[in-house]
């Protein structure tokens, strides 16, 4: 009988995680015993239990034998963790086996878990809600990069833009836009230093990139944070020299648009 590799291999990676990080088990092979093989949720509980315990007790004992195991502060968390454990389990006991009840309390609890250490993982400011449009005494107000993208789309038909990582994505949509971020080629430079060396403005040529915006936002270069609207104090909020923007008003060129932070240059509107 063929032996089906997608166990070995997903044994083998958990194993790895297992013993460099210490996770793995639940995060891996619980989901994939339920969503990939169709295991019901309290027997793949189960089997990861087995499992796991087989495969940390070998890298608990080499961690133990070369000195990386901290004995105290391992039976302190043991204290609590394993009656919360078997108390888990106690509970379910108490649920139909032969009925969806158990197998439905397995899998809100693995939702709960796992989205909710998804989220932990992300910068904490990120984790509140930040808006991109907030309405006051009737009047709808958009967030810097919003407004640009905005403007872009009602007043420019499919322009080429070189812009900070953030900009450069709202301008591709919403705005409709042809937008170019990061080191390839390397606008990042261009946005964010504080005068032109001379290789910039014929790259930007070369690329057909004749609409360029300046961000003094330093969040404008960050994915997760670089769209909304700025809150004074949060990490982050710095901002890059005012040379960024000036420094193209010395070549001169035409200013598109200005929001007090962000201004869109026209390098094709020069004297």
């Amino acid at each position: 009988m063929p032996i089906d590799p997608t166990l070995p291999a997903t044994g083998l990676i958990v194993g790895l995680l297992i013993g460099l990080t210490g996770i793995g088990g639940g995060a891996v092979m619980t989901p994939f015993l339920i969503l990939v093989l169709g295991t019901r949720p309290v027997v793949a509980v189960g089997t990861d239990l087995v499992y796991g315990a087989v495969t940390k007790a070998a890298g608990a004992w080499l961690h133990w034998k070369q000195g990386t195991v901290d004995m105290r502060l391992s039976l302190r968390l043991a204290a609590a963790s394993v009656p919360a454990g078997v108390l888990a389990v106690i509970a379910l006991q108490t649920l139909p086996a032969s009925t969806a009840q158990a197998d439905a309390a397995v899998r809100r609890a693995l939702g709960v878990v796992l989205i909710g250490g998804a989220i932990s993982g992300w910068p904490w400011d990120v984790q509140l809600a930040r808006p991109l449009r907030v309405t006051a005494e009737g009047k709808q107000i958009d967030s810097q990069p919003l407004a640009l993208a905005e403007w872009s789309r009602q007043e420019l038909d499919g322009r080429r833009f070189a812009a900070p990582e953030a900009d450069a994505r709202l301008l591709l949509q919403p705005g409709g836009q042809m937008a170019f971020a990061g080191k390839s080629p390397d606008i990042k430079d261009i946005v964010e230093s504080p005068g032109l060396e001379s290789w910039q403005l014929p790259m930007l040529e070369g690329n057909h990139l004749p609409i360029v915006v300046a961000d003094r936002r330093r969040l404008a270069s960050d994915t997760l944070r670089g769209y909304y609207f700025s809150v004074p104090g949060q990490e982050g909020e710095e901002r890059l020299p005012k040379e960024v923007v000036a420094k193209f008003g010395e070549i001169p060129v035409g200013r598109l648009w200005d929001s007090g932070e962000i201004s869109v240059f026209d390098l094709e509107d020069g004297p």
